[in-house]
């Protein structure tokens, strides 16, 4: 798997997750197998974004705009539903993950305000197609 490029680095919708993503890689920073599976299938169902290795972790990204679309670490995963972000919440989709030792993470003020948990969940792959223009066309042409 590759990593991302420098110029993801740039990017300013990425930041805080990459902040995150360095400084959870200080630790463990490993990500559980079946965290690390969900994202391949998320990638094999949505054309135009790539799975790419960030830090100690690994992360989906738009390779046109650079945009990190989703990030895996631990156990857990997140994931950017841009505009289906009430969507997500009326179905009980949380901004904050809550680790097993008490500790917390607030997607909304660390990756940003349209970031949920990931789950199991198959609107997931929707809500990220349509965030990526490019998986939009490659979908509605059939590619």
């Amino acid at each position: 798997m590759k990593s991302i490029s420098g110029r993801a680095f740039t990017v300013s919708e990425n930041a805080g997750v990459l902040e995150y993503l360095e400084e959870l890689s200080k630790g463990s920073g490993m990500v559980h197998p079946d965290i690390s599976l969900r994202l391949v299938e998320i990638r094999k169902e949505i054309e135009g974004v790539s799975l790419r290795r960030c830090f100690r972790s690994q992360v989906l990204i738009c390779p046109d705009s650079q945009v990190i679309c989703a990030a895996a670490f631990g156990m857990g995963h997140a994931i950017k539903v841009g505009y289906h972000l009430q969507n997500s919440k009326e179905k009980g989709k949380k901004q904050k993950i809550t680790w097993s030792d008490g500790t917390s993470l607030d997607l909304a003020s660390q990756f940003g305000s349209d970031w949920i948990e990931g789950s199991f969940d198959s609107e997931e792959i929707k809500w990220l197609s349509d965030i990526n223009p490019k998986a939009n066309l490659a979908q509605q042409d059939g590619i």
